[in-house]
């Protein structure tokens, strides 16, 4: 088998001659070149036919003329249509046809005899000769590549199968002279089109420094028949005298063109700057593309390696320099397709490698490739014995870069990849990650993606495909911790990141758009992460700067913000941060004090901001309108929130609120509803010392746009009410309140006396204003109310132990008699589950249907004192009370009229009717000193003791129960009832009316001033015409003004 396999080398040589110097030797006849292989058989009957036929003898004869053709391609014409037909006829004969089969394959492809030299020389001037110097096999071919006439080298290509072959280049003898030149042999592809090209070139490059003295290649050439094994192609070099960098140049390539540029080129180098005595190179190249070298010396060098891959069809050419500082003795390279834009590079070495650089390139512009479009660095300092790479696209955009490594870490990586142009990198030291997306789209946009890592065991970044609603960058990488900066820049959108220190092993992802942050230390947190992003479309609301400082990262954290529909901007993080400062705008700068945590809004026509800085955050929430603020954090420190937003029409609305020490979780929400009013929740895991809130231009109840809250000592849960219709205001707590303060006007707030709590409410035309304050509060109700028939006045509170005084001032208007009116006075520190009820007759009313004015006081303990003013009610003036010792109840009634009369009182039509009992709550009498006066809006006159006319006045009286009323008999004869559900009664009472009739008594007035006082039950009395004083016990008396002496002692002190 291998003599068949030999003859179409002999055939070579016999024809050899036809392309030899005439100085040649004379070439052998026919049948002494058969002699150089001596055939047997039958096949020698065969080869001779073929030899003497007339075609091939007129070839013979042609191949001596200027007409030569090369003689593989003369070989094969004239030899394998026979061989092929001999083939057919043994089809199918077990064993000759697998013999005949493999003659037909060798000599259908004898082409792969013609072979020639490739010369190139550097002149002094920088030009270069090129020279293509037929050769013929087994024949040492003289190559003069400089200017002058003498060859400067022999070379020989020795075949030793279709596999395998020797290249020989050596200086000719003497001949030591500096030569800048490379030497190649170029032979056609043996394997009938296995190999991805036609030619195959092997040879040195020698112009960078000195061509050696010798040089010697082995060529091995494996599975070219078409097997489903890659081609594989290898390189054994030895050499001597080399004096500098001397390069091993390997390729298969399709031709050349009229330039004498080489087309459709797939070729490597090996250029080695101290050539070592022996070098191995090893490269296979796969179906799938696939690129696979092995590397090996006998010595360690500086060497570079590239590579060029052109596909002419497509106009394209990938290329590759990589320079490695020191070749280990043995290394491994392969380049794989995983798929469409998906490469794999695996790296195997025998040591450690100090540095590598590589360039890559692709290319456009057959057939020198010289445009650039797009363009990669890869940089390593260090390198360990192993690693792998893979470089994903899309759309020529890099969407995944992962390396790993064996036997350590890499010392220093960067890389660096780019579309549509040059890569672009970070020229400042230190580790970094950046991406950069130029103007406009499609094919032509520029991208670039590039990073530097320190002491990389492990690395994986992921960018966002485009077209993807997200932006995002992913860092997962095991290297050393320490500071690493992020930048992202495209048209819509630039963003810087710093993270200060990295742990060693860390999963980091950032979204800007999001925004989020995703991170994963394994065990370890981040001192601080700081992100900057701008971009001319809103990143969030109507804010084109954001900015984030994240410090005191755990080992494990999701960092989210977020918005709504409705508005709601919410800050989350599922693991506590030590620090939050985040800033979003539309340029405008405004920031919170240093060391204060809160959050910002503005929400303006002119501007957009949100600042908000936590401690220990959890989440932040924040709704503006209505406004719901959530905070979760770590306690101790205050919080502000501050917030201005746009409205329709009218001025700016303003919130500020404060929140002291603050708890883990802490919510406030403010609702304002056109239904059902304004709303101010209060929630929170533990006390506060003092929660404020304060706005303007709210308005939140009608009329209203000043709007306070403090809370002092705030319980965990708090609810205030300031509802559209019914109760003014009402608040509830989970536990007493150290104090509440609400206040809402339409202008300036109005304030309480001061170290007083109380009820503040005026609404008239000139002026609204409410202000509420109370200590120790569990919970509050106030109400006012119109009804057809009367006016009521509510207010409940609880109040376990007050330490104020209650103040109350409330003025409303009458809108039917077009009059102002009040309730004012104080309650002497409230007790727990405190009433009162101010009920005054409507405006308007007949008096057959006029309600009495009452008082209903009750609590769960008796209080010092009591005090009240009001000058509502159709015919009662101002009413003007004080009560010291207060029940636990009372209730006081007054009427022009008998609606106070009490049961068993005979004065059914009393012109005047008073009832004051304390319903047997308490054992002490209460002292009462009143004023009430009958004639209404005639409030100046009726505190003057000169000018009043009509009034009821009761001046220190004790008494703990008391009913009295007065009316006309029939006759015009006045008579009066008094109890005092015998109970003592010690004082004086003056009433004086006009009853506007002859003979009508203007007053009466009683004193009580013995030690007994007066006790009374059911007891009346009538008097004639006149005028008298009556002695009821010692120290007890009573006059009728106006009427005469009456004997009046039975009926009232008869006990």
């Amino acid at each position: 088998m291998r003599k068949l396999l030999r003859l179409p080398l002999a055939a070579l040589v016999v024809a050899g001659g036809a392309l030899l110097p005439s100085t040649a030797p004379a070439a052998p006849t026919p049948e002494q070149r058969l002699n150089l292989l001596p055939p047997s058989g039958w096949l020698e009957t065969v080869i001779d036919d073929v030899l003497h036929s007339e075609p091939l003898g007129r070839l013979l004869q042609d191949s001596r003329s200027a007409k030569a053709v090369p003689l593989g391609r003369l070989l094969q014409d004239a030899l394998c249509p026979p061989v092929t037909e001999v083939d057919e006829l043994v089809d199918g004969v077990p064993g000759l046809s697998d013999l005949t089969g493999l003659l037909t394959t060798g000599a259908c492809n004898l082409d792969v005899l013609d072979y020639a030299f490739h010369t190139e020389f550097r002149r002094p001037n920088g030009q270069i000769v090129k020279r293509d110097v037929p050769a013929t096999l087994e024949f040492p071919t003289p190559l003069n590549v400089d200017d002058d006439p003498a060859p400067e080298f022999l070379a020989s290509l020795q075949v030793f199968s279709l596999d395998k072959a020797t290249l020989k280049i050596e200086r000719v003898p003497g001949r030591q002279e500096h030569l800048p030149a490379s030497v190649e042999a170029v032979i056609a592809d043996p394997s009938d089109g296995s190999l991805p090209r036609k030619r195959v070139a092997v040879g040195f490059d020698g112009m960078p420094s000195d061509a050696p003295t010798a040089w010697q290649t082995v060529i091995r050439l494996t599975d070219v028949f078409g097997d489903a094994e890659p081609t594989r192609f290898g390189a054994t070099v030895t050499q001597t005298g080399a004096t500098g960098p001397v390069a091993l140049l390997a390729e298969v390539f399709d031709g050349v063109d009229g330039k004498g540029v080489r087309t459709n080129r797939m070729a490597t180098r090996l250029e080695q700057e101290k050539p070592p005595q022996r070098t191995t190179a090893d490269f296979a190249f796969a179906a799938d593309d696939a690129i696979e070298a092995n590397l090996r010396t006998t010595e360690r060098t500086r060497t570079t390696v590239s590579a060029r891959l052109q596909d002419d069809a497509l106009d394209e050419e990938d290329r590759v320099v990589a320079t490695i500082e020191d070749l280990p003795r043995s290394i491994d390279l392969r380049f794989q397709p995983l798929g469409e834009d998906d490469q794999r590079i695996d790296y195997q070495a025998s040591e450690p490698i100090d540095r590598i650089s590589a360039d890559i390139t692709a290319r456009k512009g057959a057939p020198t490739y010289d445009t650039v479009v797009d363009a990669g660095l890869v940089h390593l300092r260090r390198a360990p014995i192993g690693a792998t790479a893979r470089i994903k696209t899309l759309d020529r955009r890099i969407e995944k870069l992962a390396i790993d490594t064996r036997g350590g870490p890499v010392g220093e990586v960067e890389a660096a990849f780019a579309v549509n142009g040059q890569p672009i990198v970070d020229p400042a030291p230190g580790a970094y990650v950046k991406s950069v997306d130029g103007e406009g789209s499609g094919p032509t946009q520029f991208r670039s993606s590039a990073l530097r890592l320190f002491d990389v065991e492990q690395v994986r970044i992921e960018g966002t495909a485009p077209g993807s609603a997200s932006r995002s960058i992913l860092l997962d990488a095991t290297m050393r911790s320490g500071p690493v900066r992020a930048s992202f820049k495209r048209p819509d959108l630039e963003a810087e990141a710093l993270v200060r220190n990295l742990p060693h092993r860390a999963r980091l992802a950032i979204d800007p758009t999001a925004p989020r942050i995703v991170f994963d230390g394994h065990g370890q947190g981040i001192d601080e992460i700081a992100v900057q992003a701008t971009s001319p479309e809103p990143l969030l609301e109507r804010a084109t700067h954001f900015e984030a400082s994240v410090k005191g990262i755990p080992a494990t954290m999701d960092l989210e913000v977020a918005e709504d529909e409705d508005g709601t901007i919410e800050f989350s993080s599922d693991a506590p941060v030590g620090e939050i400062d985040l800033r979003a705008s539309d340029g405008h700068g405004e920031s919170l004090p240093a060391g204060e945590q809160g959050v910002i809004l503005r929400d303006q026509d002119d501007r957009w901001l949100l600042a908000a800085r936590v401690f220990g955050l959890r989440q932040v929430r924040i709704t503006p309108d209505p406004l719901d603020l959530l905070v979760r954090a770590g306690a101790g420190r205050p919080f502000t929130a501050k917030a201005t937003l746009a409205q329709e029409t009218g001025p700016d609305q303003r919130i500020d609120a404060r929140i002291d020490a603050l708890p883990r979780r802490v919510a406030l929400r403010l609702v304002d509803d056109a239904a059902s009013g304004t709303q101010v929740t209060y929630d929170a895991d533990a006390p506060v010392a003092r929660v404020s809130l304060r706005g303007s231009d709210l308005d939140v109840v009608d009329r209203a746009d000043q709007l306070r809250l403090e809370i002092e000592d705030a319980p965990r849960h708090l609810e205030a009410k300031l509802p559209e219709t019914g109760p003014v205001i009402e608040a509830t707590a989970s536990e007493p309140v150290g104090r509440l303060l609400i206040q809402a006007a339409g202008g300036a707030l109005r304030e309480l006396p001061a170290n007083h709590d109380g009820i503040l409410y005026h609404d008239t035309p000139s002026e609204y204003a409410l202000t509420a304050g109370v200590s120790h509060l569990r919970s509050a109700r106030i109400e006012t109310r119109k009804t057809e028939l009367e006016d009521v006045t509510d207010v409940q509170v609880d109040l376990p132990d007050s330490p104020r005084v209650f103040a109350i001032d409330m003025r409303t208007f009458d809108e039917i008699e077009g009059v102002e009116e009040f309730v004012r006075g104080y309650v002497d520190r409230p007790q727990a589950r405190t009433e009162i009820r101010m009920r005054a007759p409507a405006d308007g009313v007949p008096d057959e249907d006029e309600r009495a004015t009452a008082i209903r006081y009750r609590a769960a303990a008796p209080i010092s004192e009591l005090h009240l003013e009001t000058d509502r009610g159709k015919k009662l003036g101002l009413l003007h009370a004080t009560v010291a010792n207060v029940p636990k109840q009372l209730d006081v009634c007054f009427h022009a009229g008998s609606k106070c009369r009490r049961n068993g009182s005979p004065n059914f039509a009393s012109e005047a009717s008073l009832e004051i009992t304390d319903n047997g709550s308490s054992q002490q009498p209460m002292t009462v000193d009143a004023l009430v006066c009958l004639e209404p809006g005639n409030e100046r006159d009726c505190r003057s003791s000169d000018h009043r006319k009509k009034f009821l006045r009761l001046r220190d009286v004790q008494l703990g129960d008391l009913a009295f009323d007065v009316m006309v008999a029939p006759g015009g004869i006045p008579r009066a009832y008094i109890d005092t559900a015998n109970r003592p009664v010690i004082g004086s009472i003056d009433y004086r009316d006009d009853l506007d009739f002859p003979g009508s008594w203007s007053g009466a007035s009683a004193t009580f001033g013995g030690p007994d006082g007066l006790r009374a039950r059911h007891r009346s009395f009538i008097g004639p015409v006149g005028s008298g004083e009556i002695a009821c016990s010692p120290g007890t008396s009573m006059r009728l003004v106006g009427l005469p002496d009456l004997p009046l002692t039975p009926f009232l002190c008869g006990f």
